[in-house]
Protein backbone atom coordinates (compact mmCIF):
# COMPACT_ATOMS: atom_id res chain seq x y z
CA UNK A 1 0.00 0.00 0.00
CA UNK A 2 2.64 2.33 1.12
CA UNK A 3 4.84 1.03 -2.26
CA UNK A 4 1.60 2.63 -4.13
CA UNK A 5 1.03 5.61 -2.59
CA UNK A 6 4.87 6.51 -3.44
CA UNK A 7 4.80 5.33 -6.67
CA UNK A 8 1.37 7.67 -7.44
CA UNK A 9 3.15 10.47 -5.67
CA UNK A 10 6.28 10.03 -7.88
CA UNK A 11 4.68 9.94 -10.93
CA UNK A 12 2.11 13.14 -9.60
CA UNK A 13 5.63 14.99 -8.93
CA UNK A 14 6.88 14.08 -12.62
CA UNK A 15 4.04 15.58 -14.07
CA UNK A 16 4.00 18.54 -12.21
CA UNK A 17 7.75 18.80 -13.00
CA UNK A 18 6.81 18.33 -16.61
CA UNK A 19 4.08 21.00 -16.45
CA UNK A 20 6.87 23.74 -15.14
CA UNK A 21 9.33 23.36 -18.06
CA UNK A 22 6.61 23.60 -20.40
CA UNK A 23 5.45 27.17 -18.60
CA UNK A 24 9.51 27.91 -18.34
CA UNK A 25 9.70 27.37 -21.89
CA UNK A 26 6.49 29.06 -23.27
CA UNK A 27 7.78 32.23 -21.15
CA UNK A 28 11.05 31.86 -22.43
CA UNK A 29 9.69 32.37 -25.64
CA UNK A 30 7.39 34.96 -24.77
CA UNK A 31 9.75 36.88 -23.98
CA UNK A 32 12.03 36.74 -27.14
CA UNK A 33 8.94 37.76 -28.53
CA UNK A 34 9.13 40.55 -26.45
CA UNK A 35 12.67 41.30 -26.91
CA UNK A 36 12.15 41.44 -30.86
CA UNK A 37 9.51 43.36 -31.42
CA UNK A 38 11.08 46.04 -29.00
CA UNK A 39 14.46 45.93 -31.28
CA UNK A 40 12.08 46.23 -34.45
CA UNK A 41 10.02 49.38 -32.84
CA UNK A 42 13.25 50.71 -31.70
CA UNK A 43 14.13 50.50 -35.11
CA UNK A 44 11.10 51.83 -37.21
CA UNK A 45 10.53 55.00 -34.77
CA UNK A 46 13.76 56.88 -35.75
CA UNK A 47 12.92 56.01 -39.08
CA UNK A 48 9.54 57.07 -39.42
CA UNK A 49 10.49 60.18 -37.30
CA UNK A 50 13.71 60.89 -39.76
CA UNK A 51 11.20 60.41 -43.00
CA UNK A 52 8.30 62.88 -41.31
CA UNK A 53 10.94 65.73 -40.20
CA UNK A 54 13.06 65.71 -43.34
CA UNK A 55 10.75 66.08 -45.95
CA UNK A 56 8.59 68.72 -46.93
CA UNK A 57 5.45 67.79 -49.13
CA UNK A 58 6.61 70.33 -51.79
CA UNK A 59 8.94 67.84 -52.09
CA UNK A 60 8.09 64.33 -51.87
CA UNK A 61 4.84 62.66 -51.00
CA UNK A 62 3.46 59.07 -50.38
CA UNK A 63 5.26 56.30 -50.02
CA UNK A 64 8.26 54.98 -47.96
CA UNK A 65 10.29 53.95 -51.17
CA UNK A 66 9.95 57.85 -51.91
CA UNK A 67 11.41 58.39 -48.27
CA UNK A 68 14.16 56.14 -48.56
CA UNK A 69 15.14 57.43 -52.08
CA UNK A 70 15.72 60.71 -50.91
CA UNK A 71 17.97 59.76 -47.66
CA UNK A 72 19.94 57.75 -50.47
CA UNK A 73 20.01 60.78 -52.62
CA UNK A 74 20.85 63.32 -49.31
CA UNK A 75 23.91 61.45 -48.37
CA UNK A 76 25.40 60.33 -52.24
CA UNK A 77 23.96 63.47 -54.38
CA UNK A 78 26.16 62.33 -57.23
CA UNK A 79 23.35 61.53 -59.30
CA UNK A 80 19.34 60.72 -58.16
CA UNK A 81 15.77 60.34 -58.92
CA UNK A 82 13.77 62.91 -57.01
CA UNK A 83 9.97 63.28 -56.99
CA UNK A 84 9.43 67.00 -57.24
CA UNK A 85 5.72 68.92 -58.36
CA UNK A 86 4.58 65.23 -59.30
CA UNK A 87 6.86 64.07 -61.92
CA UNK A 88 9.76 61.08 -61.91
CA UNK A 89 12.18 62.43 -63.62
CA UNK A 90 15.88 62.49 -63.82
CA UNK A 91 18.12 65.63 -61.69
CA UNK A 92 21.78 66.00 -62.29
CA UNK A 93 23.88 67.34 -58.92
CA UNK A 94 25.53 70.02 -59.61
CA UNK A 95 27.22 71.45 -56.59
CA UNK A 96 26.96 72.52 -53.43
CA UNK A 97 25.41 76.82 -53.14
CA UNK A 98 28.38 77.80 -50.41
CA UNK A 99 30.08 80.93 -49.49
CA UNK A 100 33.12 78.53 -48.64
CA UNK A 101 35.62 79.08 -51.05
CA UNK A 102 37.95 75.76 -50.60
CA UNK A 103 34.81 73.15 -50.11
CA UNK A 104 35.27 71.00 -53.23
CA UNK A 105 32.08 71.09 -54.62
CA UNK A 106 30.86 74.74 -53.53
CA UNK A 107 29.67 77.16 -56.12
CA UNK A 108 32.27 79.73 -54.52
CA UNK A 109 35.81 77.39 -55.17
CA UNK A 110 36.85 78.41 -58.46
CA UNK A 111 38.71 75.24 -59.59
CA UNK A 112 35.76 72.95 -58.76
CA UNK A 113 33.64 71.22 -61.09
CA UNK A 114 30.37 73.24 -59.40
CA UNK A 115 32.04 76.70 -59.21
CA UNK A 116 34.64 76.82 -62.20
CA UNK A 117 33.44 79.82 -65.00
CA UNK A 118 33.95 77.53 -67.77
CA UNK A 119 32.50 73.92 -66.00
CA UNK A 120 29.07 73.12 -67.91
CA UNK A 121 27.86 72.06 -64.56
CA UNK A 122 28.82 75.69 -63.13
CA UNK A 123 26.28 78.68 -62.64
CA UNK A 124 28.94 80.46 -62.80
CA UNK A 125 29.95 79.68 -66.59
CA UNK A 126 27.71 82.52 -68.55
CA UNK A 127 27.77 79.87 -71.40
CA UNK A 128 26.47 76.66 -69.63
CA UNK A 129 22.69 76.34 -69.17
CA UNK A 130 22.73 76.75 -65.55
CA UNK A 131 24.63 79.83 -65.85
CA UNK A 132 23.63 81.53 -68.99
CA UNK A 133 21.13 84.62 -68.69
CA UNK A 134 19.16 82.94 -71.46
CA UNK A 135 18.84 79.54 -70.82
CA UNK A 136 15.45 78.40 -69.01
CA UNK A 137 17.62 76.25 -66.53
CA UNK A 138 19.56 79.17 -65.66
CA UNK A 139 20.02 80.41 -62.06
CA UNK A 140 21.20 83.60 -63.80
CA UNK A 141 17.92 84.15 -66.36
CA UNK A 142 15.38 86.19 -64.57
CA UNK A 143 12.47 84.51 -66.63
CA UNK A 144 13.97 81.27 -65.99
CA UNK A 145 10.99 78.47 -64.66
CA UNK A 146 13.14 75.71 -64.51
CA UNK A 147 16.21 76.94 -62.38
CA UNK A 148 18.64 74.50 -60.28
CA UNK A 149 16.64 72.85 -57.08
CA UNK A 150 18.10 73.59 -53.68
CA UNK A 151 17.50 70.72 -51.01
CA UNK A 152 19.39 71.57 -48.06
CA UNK A 153 21.14 68.43 -46.17
CA UNK A 154 18.98 67.42 -43.50
CA UNK A 155 16.43 66.84 -46.96
CA UNK A 156 14.22 69.95 -46.71
CA UNK A 157 13.25 71.51 -49.96
CA UNK A 158 14.61 74.72 -50.49
CA UNK A 159 12.66 76.50 -53.75
CA UNK A 160 14.87 77.27 -56.85
CA UNK A 161 17.96 78.98 -57.26
CA UNK A 162 16.56 81.85 -59.73
CA UNK A 163 16.28 85.42 -60.19
CA UNK A 164 13.03 85.25 -61.32
CA UNK A 165 10.78 87.27 -58.83
CA UNK A 166 7.73 85.83 -59.98
CA UNK A 167 8.32 82.06 -59.68
CA UNK A 168 6.74 80.75 -56.20
CA UNK A 169 9.47 78.68 -56.03
CA UNK A 170 11.71 81.26 -56.96
CA UNK A 171 14.87 82.59 -54.12
CA UNK A 172 14.64 85.75 -55.61
CA UNK A 173 10.54 86.03 -55.06
CA UNK A 174 10.41 88.15 -51.78
CA UNK A 175 7.01 87.10 -51.12
CA UNK A 176 7.99 83.65 -51.86
CA UNK A 177 8.26 80.72 -48.92
CA UNK A 178 11.88 80.13 -50.24
CA UNK A 179 12.75 83.88 -50.65
CA UNK A 180 11.40 85.68 -48.34
CA UNK A 181 13.63 87.39 -45.61
CA UNK A 182 11.09 86.16 -42.84
CA UNK A 183 10.13 82.39 -43.86
CA UNK A 184 11.93 79.68 -42.09
CA UNK A 185 12.26 77.74 -45.60
CA UNK A 186 14.26 80.85 -47.15
CA UNK A 187 18.34 81.17 -47.55
CA UNK A 188 17.94 85.19 -47.64
CA UNK A 189 16.34 84.86 -43.99
CA UNK A 190 19.59 85.38 -42.02
CA UNK A 191 17.90 84.16 -38.42
CA UNK A 192 16.67 80.58 -40.01
CA UNK A 193 19.24 77.85 -40.25
CA UNK A 194 19.06 78.06 -44.17
CA UNK A 195 20.31 81.53 -44.47
CA UNK A 196 22.06 82.33 -40.60
CA UNK A 197 25.92 82.94 -41.26
CA UNK A 198 26.51 80.93 -39.26
CA UNK A 199 24.18 77.85 -39.79
CA UNK A 200 25.62 74.88 -41.23
CA UNK A 201 23.08 74.17 -43.38
CA UNK A 202 23.36 77.76 -44.65
CA UNK A 203 25.25 78.64 -47.96
CA UNK A 204 25.85 81.73 -46.38
CA UNK A 205 28.19 80.32 -44.32
CA UNK A 206 31.93 80.78 -45.51
CA UNK A 207 32.93 77.56 -43.33
CA UNK A 208 29.97 74.97 -43.62
CA UNK A 209 30.76 71.56 -46.02
CA UNK A 210 27.19 70.99 -45.15
CA UNK A 211 25.63 73.94 -47.63
CA UNK A 212 22.56 73.13 -49.86
CA UNK A 213 22.89 70.98 -52.67
CA UNK A 214 22.19 71.74 -56.26
CA UNK A 215 20.31 69.82 -58.88
CA UNK A 216 19.38 70.36 -62.62
CA UNK A 217 16.72 69.38 -64.18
Amino acid sequence: MKSAACCALFVLAHAAWGQFDNDIASIDDLLKDARSSAFQIADEEPRASRRANLFDDSLLTGSDDDADEAITAAISPSRCTRRASGEDHESEYIGRLSANPFAPDSTSNVFSEAGSPYSSKSINNPYGKYGSEYSTKSARNPYATDAPKLVAQDGQYLGRLSDNPYDPDSTANPDGRYGSPYSPTSINNPYSKYGSPYSPDSPNNPYTTTAPLLFGD
